[in-house]
């Protein structure tokens, strides 16, 4: 069977995620949650619009095929997030709070698309994966105040900005990173860039490492 979750300000439980499962935490209010902690199984469609708060168990991974955010603040408490065909964050200043037992993590395959300024804070991590694509658009600043690592073709456009305060790892054969003209990749903690990873800037671009560069075999 499939499942459709429309939240509310009380808690919306999943407990089971197919390819037409549809998760809409907020309906028609201005925050929602939804518990994931009994859910199985991958696909579906995950909508925040709205304040979201997202509760799973430590150590299990959901699997999501689409996330769509044009909510303000997405707090994930023990939520391990895959997402497997597409992310797109289109609202301006969006924060995404993770503790220390989540992450967003973009499966191979998938795509994310940010074409808005927004924030990845708390203990979490951000992860995209090896055959993943990554897209920074619009003249947007992301912050990321996770760990994060890169492994995926990841590139910075029209003149946007991506901001490092915690370590950074662009690591595999896979890893690409291309920061365009005009655009900027800042790094204020450490960052490790693998021999085998592939990292350019063009020309009017800013690249700073002022926590640290390191290049480490792979």
């Amino acid at each position: 069977g499939s499942q459709t979750v429309v939240g509310g300000v009380t808690t919306s439980t999943v407990t089971i995620i197919t390819s037409t499962t549809v998760i809409s935490i907020c309906g028609s209010t201005s925050s929602g949650s939804v518990d994931l902690s009994g859910a199985s199984g991958s696909g579906g469609t995950l909508d925040c619009s709205c304040s979201c708060d997202l509760t799973g168990t430590a150590g299990a991974t959901y699997s999501l095929s689409t996330y769509s955010n044009t909510g303000s603040t997405s707090a994930f408490t023990a939520t391990y997030l895959s997402i497997t065909s597409s992310f797109t964050n289109t609202v301006a200043d969006a924060v995404f709070n993770f503790d220390a037992n989540s992450a967003l993590s973009l499966a191979s395959g998938s795509t994310a698309s940010f074409t808005a300024s927004s924030s990845f804070t708390g203990a979490g991590i951000f992860e995209a994966l090896a055959g993943s694509t990554v897209t920074f658009s619009s003249s947007s600043t992301t912050i990321f105040a996770v760990a994060s690592t890169i492994a995926s073709t990841f590139s910075v456009t029209s003149s946007s900005v991506t901001s490092f305060s915690n370590t950074v790892a662009v690591s595999g054969s896979s890893a690409a990173v291309s920061i365009g003209s005009s655009c900027q990749f800042i790094s204020t903690s450490t960052t490790t860039i693998s021999s085998s990873a592939t990292f350019t800037a063009a020309s009017g671009s800013t690249c700073q490492f002022s926590g640290g560069l390191s290049c480490a075999s792979s």
